[in-house]
């Protein structure tokens, strides 16, 4: 019998409501068809050419652009996924984009993302799966647009070189027109810029020269994520009484919020966590400094992994050597060699490429089993799947390994 795989169905696209969207975005000659294409197993919103030249549109060129009554005309006589609109710079629009907040069934939104709606109390509609939301206004960034996770959903941000699929949904109790909203906007875009938001909606602030840091440490308690107050108290539940965990963690927290590493450093010994371990000598460097380094390396991830432009940088403990890739665990008697691999990689390049509606991101890298006769192979690898390290065997065959031990994977990712 013959048996046929059945392919995933396209997602599901809410209709929109053509004469519900505001009359000011309707009179822009800036809109463009979308429709679905899957990515490397992900589907994606692509934006199209409406008419008859088709094509994938640009939404940095307005020849691929279109006015709204020619995208919903296409829309409606082709049957497209939906028509979105397309913020340039020469327009005073700006959009905030809420994704992953709201519960298709009952409309209920996440705290964190009605924190912001009611905040800006401007124009919001449903997006086109229906779990998220989207904020038109008049307001300008002052650099580029951004995006950044939280709470279990995401935010971006954008003034131009974006389009959103619009719906003409309107979420109730915002308002109906596109109005000004410039403090709030900057406001958000500086917090997504500097300083991760807060379930509450409230920034981690950020530290500044000549700050009193008993008081500094205070405020991180009061409006970080729960969590970073946890570690700042001194709680060690967290790992089950392991001190070198909560260390680890609270400095990778501090890292992801954009500390330097000498804030990292400071907030440490100012915290119920620092003891004096925290200076103990480990070979040319302390325990300190070697753990603030993995947490910026493991932060970096496919960023430059030399650190010789960073003058903060200590001694990395990996090494490729011709046996394979070794990390250098420091103890209380000096550094002990410790097998990763029985090859050599590295990240060669760091590619993202950006077309307006997503940005697809992915790694060049180069691996080399160890050993005579082995060439190196260099090849292309999306980014989400270079943590789960199945591209060794997918690369190097079963002759690639990867050691067995407590941890030794998150070296292998830190040492590539």
């Amino acid at each position: 019998m013959t048996t046929t795989a059945t392919q995933p169905a396209t997602p599901h696209a809410i209709e929109p409501d053509l004469e519900a969207i505001p009359q000011e975005l309707r009179e822009q000659p800036q809109w463009v068809s979308w429709s679905f294409e899957k990515r490397d197993g992900k589907w994606t919103r692509v934006p199209m050419v409406p008419g008859g030249r088709g094509g994938r549109a640009s939404t940095t060129n307005p020849q691929t652009w279109v006015s709204f009554e020619q995208a919903a005309k296409f829309y409606e006589t082709v049957g497209t996924a939906g028509i979105g609109f397309v913020f340039s710079a020469d327009d005073p629009y700006a959009g905030v984009d809420l994704d992953a907040c709201r519960n298709p069934q009952t409309g209920e939104i996440a705290a964190w993302a009605q924190a912001i709606i009611d905040v800006f109390d401007r124009y919001g509609e449903v997006s086109p799966s229906g779990t998220g939301v989207k904020l038109f206004l008049r307001g300008r960034l002052s650099g580029r647009g951004t995006r950044k996770t939280v709470d279990g959903g995401e935010i971006e941000v954008y003034d131009r070189g974006r389009y959103f699929a619009v719906t003409g949904i309107h979420v109730e109790g915002t308002p109906e027109t596109i109005e000004e909203r410039q403090e709030a906007l900057s406001e958000l875009y500086g917090r997504l810029r500097n300083g991760r938001p807060s379930g509450d909606g409230r920034a981690v602030p950020q530290a500044t020269p000549g700050r009193d840091w008993a008081e500094f440490v205070a405020s991180l308690k009061e409006v970080g994520e729960p969590k970073l107050r946890r570690l700042l108290e001194g709680d060690t539940s967290i790992h089950g009484g392991d001190d070198s965990k909560d260390d680890a963690s609270l400095c990778a927290i501090l890292a992801h919020n954009g500390f330097s590493k000498g804030d990292v450093d400071t907030i440490m010994r100012h915290s119920a966590l620092y003891r004096s371990k925290w200076d103990s000598k480990r070979g040319s460097s302390t325990y300190g400094w070697q753990t603030i380094d993995f947490a910026f390396n493991r932060l970096k991830g496919a960023g430059d992994s030399t650190g010789e432009d960073d003058p903060d940088r200590r001694d990395i403990p990996y090494r490729a050597t011709p046996a394979g890739m070794v990390w250098d665990k420091a103890t209380r008697d000096g550094s002990i060699p410790v097998p990763l691999t029985n090859f050599n990689a590295k990240i060669v390049a760091n590619v993202v490429r950006d077309d307006g509606q997503e940005q697809v991101h992915h790694f060049e890298l180069e691996a080399r089993l160890c050993g005579d006769g082995y060439a190196p192979r260099r090849f292309n690898l999306p980014a989400n799947r270079f943590g789960g390290l199945t591209w060794v065997h997918d690369q190097l065959g079963a002759k690639g390994i990867v050691y067995p031990g407590f941890s030794v994977r998150d070296h292998v990712r830190v040492a590539i």
